[in-house]
């Protein structure tokens, strides 16, 4: 008769550990999907943004052109775009890129891993010649609005070296429509 009570007791035991076990990765899983999502930018929204710029080919006659100049995301959402310098001057010039929002809850930015950053690092553009960088917007679940983000070559006398995105924040969509 004891060793029935063992038995039995051998048997919760191990039902309770794995049942542990599993909940335990559960929760893993679901924190690190959580704080994935705090900072960093969708794969997604950089291979959109990616596509932009392999399809842009009509920067020519514009400093600085951004691919779409209105976007839609949803709140907490994110979503990319493509930004061009082209240099048409006769020489070369010497210039960084920023970008940011006066929006609290909008994050604007450069890709850097996998994080948005406010800036490009310098760079050098030879005369005749264009660079294309990936950019980002990210909502910080904030509300329902239409906001921008402002993109702005210095180091440059170019009158037109500023542009201005508009971003809408949507409702996010929910499962049940």
């Amino acid at each position: 008769m004891k060793k029935k009570g063992a038995i039995e007791l051998s048997m919760t035991t191990v039902i309770v550990i794995v049942l542990g076990i599993v909940l335990l990765s559960l929760g893993l899983i679901w924190v690190r999907n959580i704080f994935g999502q705090v900072g960093g930018v969708s794969d997604d929204a950089f291979n959109r943004a990616n596509d932009l710029i392999g399809d842009l080919e009509s920067f020519e006659g514009s400093f600085l052109t951004v691919v779409p100049d209105e976007i839609e995301i949803s709140q907490g959402g994110d979503d990319g775009i493509g930004v061009v310098v082209n240099n048409e001057q006769e020489t070369s010039i010497i210039v960084t890129i920023t970008m940011s929002s006066s929006d609290p809850e909008l994050k604007c930015g450069f890709l850097d891993g996998r994080e948005l950053v406010g800036s490009t690092e310098q760079f050098t553009l030879d005369s005749g010649k264009h660079k294309k960088f990936t950019a980002g917007v990210k909502d910080l679940e904030g509300d329902l609005r239409t906001t921008s983000c402002k993109i702005k070559v210095l180091g440059t006398n170019e009158p037109d070296n500023e542009r201005t995105l508009i971003v809408t924040v949507k409702k996010q969509s929910s499962l049940f429509g």
